[in-house]
């Protein structure tokens, strides 16, 4: 990534129209609510880590929030902060804060600090993974510098600069009093759900082989990140989270995981039988995760029950969201038929088509939003869609498709992360004045090198535990 940044800083800056971004990439609109945040503070040499700032405190304090993105390898960042800072020197009701978004460590920040005098406070947002992705700074690991963003006292977002030639000094001291003058209106709040989600994880709990991309740690990080972000949100899981090959202890240590995770809903795929289904049984049984599995019977001769609860009903904010599972009998495809017995219990995969016309007539009136986790495949996704009216969003697994976009079918939105837990699905919904939920952004997040482990989940990781046995 370092290697591309001074390219990014050059391409930003330097090309005609200086003060533009020099390609089609997507920028921040202004006028809509800024994307909440939670960064540490440069601290101190010497005296450990520096607070932590979030969005959320800067404006319940009443302030103006400006933000001047910066790397050290950016000449024109240089020119740029001790403008801003002549600017905002002195000026009650404004909390501006550069935003350092390199690869350095804390020591090169406050050398380069100190070389150049700069002396307004810095967030150590490394590699841009907490504030400039989300502020479109840093895309595909290229950091656009310099950029500045104004934030009002109510949480939008007035002005996204790519430059700061000398015309934009009064237009921002001009801003400035004028958002400061501005009465403190109520923070403007987006009527959003966000949905995260995984599939296909097969076990892994580091980066893939060979692709160094993704780990459990690190999704915990974004985890962190983005639902401390979201309004409201939810996180599922479409299966096939175990290993491929039979290991009980990296099961172990995958279900530890999730655990701390927090997943909402997670669903059953065929990998979920590779130790066999008394071991499943006992995860299940257990407690420790919120299974949802509508189809997935056990049966003891001609009387089966749900291996699982069938679906499930979330608070997300102020919103509801009815979650139904299932895994369609195909999907067991090549796997051993001694892996789901157990003595004389044995699993059935029931058509799931009544169970979700059911699920849907159920919860339609008292849900905001249908969600079904389908351990089918995409293609299958697209026929369930079209069959089965009223669902809203199908999270999608065992096919292993990495939909770039969201797919739709018959008004209902499909999605899908790929495989082997590169990857973090986001799906941003927002209600309109009907209630309908409509895209409001897509991506999926790469869990790239960049992306720090979280200590937590790295010592699960680690240590594994014990999962809790059939009675």
């Amino acid at each position: 990534m370092n290697k591309l940044l001074p390219l990014a800083v050059f391409l930003a800056f330097f090309l005609p129209g200086s003060g533009r971004a020099a390609s089609n990439r997507p920028t921040m609109k202004v006028g809509k609510v800024a994307p909440a945040f939670m960064c540490p503070q440069l601290g101190v040499a010497g005296t450990g880590k520096g607070s932590v700032v979030t969005l959320k405190d800067l404006l319940a304090k009443d302030q103006v929030v400006v933000m001047s993105f910066f790397h050290t390898q950016c000449v024109p960042c240089k020119k740029e902060i001790p403008k801003l800072t002549k600017i905002v020197a002195g000026r009650a009701g404004v909390a501006t804060y550069c935003v350092f978004v390199g690869g350095e460590d804390e020591d090169s920040v406050r050398a380069f600090l100190k070389e150049y005098g700069f002396t307004l406070p810095v967030l150590m947002d490394r590699n841009g993974y907490r504030i400039g992705e989300r502020y479109k700074v840093v895309q595909d690991e290229i950091a656009h510098v310099p950029q500045i963003m104004v934030i009002s006292k109510n949480g939008v977002l007035k002005a996204a600069w790519t430059g700061f030639p000398d015309e934009r000094e009064a237009q921002l001291a001009s801003l400035l009093d004028e958002l400061v003058a501005e009465a403190k209106a109520a923070p403007v709040v987006a009527d959003t759900l966000t949905i995260l989600f995984t599939n296909n994880t097969n076990g892994l709990t580091g980066p893939a082989p060979a692709i160094d991309m993704g780990g459990l740690a690190k999704r915990m990080t974004l985890i962190r990140r983005e639902r401390a972000a979201a309004p409201a949100s939810i996180l599922v899981e479409g299966g096939d989270f175990f290993p491929t090959s039979p290991d009980e202890a990296r099961t172990r240590k995958v279900v530890a995981a999730y655990r701390l995770m927090g997943y909402d809903a997670v669903t059953i795929g065929e990998a979920e039988f590779v130790n066999g289904l008394k071991f499943l049984r006992g995860l299940v049984d257990g407690k420790g995760l919120p299974w949802v599995s509508a189809n997935v019977k056990i049966c003891e001769k001609e009387v089966c029950i749900d291996l699982a609860r069938g679906s499930i009903l979330l608070n997300a904010g102020k919103r509801k969201v009815a979650v139904i599972g299932y895994m369609h009998p195909d999907a067991v495809g090549f796997t051993p038929e001694e892996r789901f017995k157990d003595g004389g219990h044995y699993i059935k995969f029931t058509d799931p088509r009544p169970l979700i016309r059911g699920f849907v007539e159920r919860y339609r009136k008292d849900a905001d939003l249908l969600v079904v986790l389908s351990h089918a495949g995409v293609e299958e996704d697209r026929r369930l869609a079209a069959e089965v009216p009223g669902l809203d969003v199908i999270v999608g697994a065992h096919s292993q498709t990495f939909l770039t976009d969201p797919g739709r079918e018959a008004g209902t939105i499909i999605v899908q992360a790929a495989a082997d837990g590169q990857y973090l699905g986001k799906l941003v919904l927002k209600f309109g004045e009907n209630g309908k939920p409509a895209i409001e952004s897509y991506e999926l997040m790469p869990l790239t090198r960049n992306v720090p482990d979280d200590p937590d989940v790295a010592a699960a990781v680690a240590a594994g535990s014990k999962p809790p046995k059939a009675e």
